[in-house]
């Protein structure tokens, strides 16, 4: 029998490669990962890292590159490297760059290797809103009335602000209500724009009964805190 070759061939190992986390918050925890050849080079390698968009994480101040240095003999010692998070003003939510090594000298000329990094944006938890209470008549039995929720901003967007809404039912117990568009859904607000309308109609019905309510929630796509998540409507009962 003739074993199998198991000679190690070069190549630039990086640990972790993905599932690291910056964060745009001032004095956040940076990210950093190790690298380490796989084999003994025949001469030093010499690799340049650099960040895809040092808008949301750089390597280093203010070149955005580092090098390191990997010789014949220290070629298996891991060397650490280090990823900070940058704060801008946009309310874009959380975005991936990615870490590239390109690596020179010896057998390893033109070898390269990437790192995965998310920044996670601060922005979105400033958001402030409000969402408007409006009262509606019922109508006839049959019949239809419309209206709509107001969500406001406290300023005008500079960036996409994603929210997403859920209607529920809360008091309405013979459901004498139904949306135009669906119970659920994602808006945009634009740069520039100030307020969105989620419409909503009544189904009139014939019974006397009480005013009813129901409600919109609202809550942050990318997890963090709305001042104001919730708004009611009410049903005026004309029976």
């Amino acid at each position: 029998l003739t074993p199998e070759n198991t000679t190690p061939t070069p190549g630039i190992t990086v640990t972790p490669t993905s599932g690291l986390v910056t964060t745009e918050t001032p004095g956040g925890d940076p990210a950093t990962f190790n690298v380490v050849l796989n084999t003994q080079p025949t001469a030093d390698v010499k690799i340049d890292i650099s960040s895809s968009d040092v808008g949301e994480g750089t390597i280093s101040e203010p070149a955005n590159l580092i090098t390191l240095t990997f010789t014949p003999g220290d070629w298996n010692t891991p060397q650490p490297v280090t990823v900070t998070g940058v704060d801008d003003s946009a309310t874009d939510g959380d975005v991936e760059y990615t870490i590239t090594l390109d690596a020179t000298g010896g057998d390893y000329e033109g070898m390269t290797a990437e790192v995965t990094v998310t920044n996670q944006d601060d922005e979105v938890s400033n958001i402030t809103m409000s969402v408007d209470d409006p009262s509606i008549n019922e109508g006839n039995g049959g019949d239809q009335t419309s209206g709509q929720f107001t969500i406001t901003l406290s300023g005008a967007a500079s960036a996409d602000v994603q929210v997403w809404y859920q209607v529920s039912n809360g008091t309405a117990r013979n459901k004498d209500y139904d949306m135009v568009d669906s119970a659920s859904g994602l808006l945009t607000f634009n740069p520039g724009d100030t307020s969105k309308t989620v419409s909503f109609i009544v189904l009139g019905d014939a019974r006397r009964e009480s005013d009813e309510t129901f409600s919109i929630e609202l809550t942050d796509p990318f997890g963090a805190t709305i001042s104001k998540s919730v708004g009611t409507a009410t049903i005026i009962d004309n029976d």
